[in-house]
């Protein structure tokens, strides 16, 4: 008969002690962090919630009127003739015998849902970024329908793109899709030079930068609302009132501070967190790195842009359609826990500091200008709420 080697074990009352330590521990830890993930479940529905009925049930906003003559043909066609997929798209409403409510109810449906997937793709947990979404600059998205549309589209293109490294197919697509948000609104065909661009090593997108901010410097020279006015090109005809005059004093410093301020916090997010705790939070941490790469050139274009921003607010469009990005990192900071008991002060201060970019951001380019004639309308045009006011009297 073979003989059965005995298994050594410690002293049973040391692996009873350790057991019993362990098992408690790891359970309550488990308890404690499930209950504080399906709170953040339980608000993201919430909020996606809210954030459709805010703006699939809108039917009144500053271009409202607008965008139903483009829908039904009474504008001017020479207009909209280098748009062409929004046009195929208002097309496609119509031939779906579609009223243009209802093409606005499908089509920012379709752009909420491709927005919330892209947050999900990054952060098992979204709730804090839908709210720093809906802070800002939901609202103006609301009114901004083909801006709206850009903006998921370049998020998912630029978010890809940063994985390339790891599906070559990816830089293909982000390309195409870019071109694809160029064909909504022409305005996106900018973001083709920051898609060669990115690709690139930081310092060399800090080059550019140089190199982006010297051209947008001699482009008011070259390009006047008279010039463009007179041009031959319905394109440039269109774009005339951006060199209608300049930002103010306050506004240049508020862009120049906003660029440098995301730009530190965006720096400071990726060395403070600990990267062995991202799965905690339900973040992929080589998704974690590419985000942050991408926030950080794109911060340093920020500021080969800024003497377009200078000249008219509307040219912080090309930036502000990336600030979802920067909220994702701001909520997964907020998310990760840290490990050392002396980072908690430090955490503490960067957390006001980010609350404080949001803020500042939303009542500068949202509360101080727009609270008229953009929040009281869209909550007021909104056909849930409407509804909701003539129960309650």
């Amino acid at each position: 008969m073979k003989r059965t080697r005995r298994r050594k074990f410690p002293p049973c009352g040391r692996v009873g002690k350790w057991a019993s330590k362990h098992s408690r521990s790891g359970k309550h830890m488990k308890t404690k962090t499930g209950k504080k993930y399906w709170l953040f479940h339980a608000l993201s529905i919430l909020l996606i919630l809210m954030l459709v009925a805010l703006m699939c049930l809108n039917r009144g906003n500053p271009d409202f009127q607008n965008y139903s003559n483009f829908y039904w043909d009474k504008d001017d066609f020479l207009k909209r003739q280098h748009e062409m997929g929004f046009f195929w798209l208002t097309r496609l409403g119509r031939l779906l015998n579609l009223t243009y409510e209802q093409f606005y109810t499908a089509i920012t449906g379709l752009g909420l849902f491709s927005l919330i997937a892209w947050f999900y793709r990054y952060s098992k947990y979204p709730a804090l970024a839908l709210a720093f979404y809906m802070v800002f600059p939901f609202l103006l998205d609301i009114v901004q329908l083909r801006n709206f549309l850009v903006m998921g589209i370049a998020l998912w293109a630029f978010s890809l793109l940063m994985e390339a490294k790891e599906e070559p197919t990816y830089r293909y697509l982000s390309l195409s899709l870019l071109l694809l948000a160029g064909t909504i609104h022409n305005t996106a065909f900018i973001y083709i030079p920051f898609w060669l661009v990115l690709q690139w090593p930081s310092i060399w997108v800090i080059l550019s930068s140089g190199l982006a901010f010297t051209v947008s410097l001699l482009i008011p020279r070259f390009l006047t609302e008279a010039s463009l006015a007179q041009s031959s090109s319905h394109v440039l005809q269109r774009y005339a009132y951006l060199f209608r005059g300049q930002v103010s004093l306050p506004g240049r410093i508020f862009f120049i501070s906003l660029s440098l301020a995301l730009c530190l916090a965006v720096y400071f997010i990726q060395y403070s967190l600990d990267q062995d705790r991202l799965l905690e939070a339900g973040v992929k941490p080589k998704a974690f790195q590419s985000l942050s790469q991408l926030a950080k050139k794109l911060s340093y274009l920020s500021f080969g842009l800024m003497p377009l921003f200078f000249q008219s607010v509307d040219f912080f469009r090309i930036f502000r359609n990336f600030l979802p990005l920067y909220w994702l990192l701001f909520s997964i900071y907020f998310l990760v826990p840290l490990k050392a008991q002396h980072k908690r002060l430090e955490k503490l201060v960067l957390s006001l500091f980010l609350l404080g970019i949001l803020c500042v951001t939303c009542y500068v380019l949202l509360i101080f200008s727009n609270t008229d004639n953009v929040i009281r309308t869209v909550f007021k045009e909104n056909i849930l709420l409407r509804l909701i006011e003539l129960r309650g009297q």
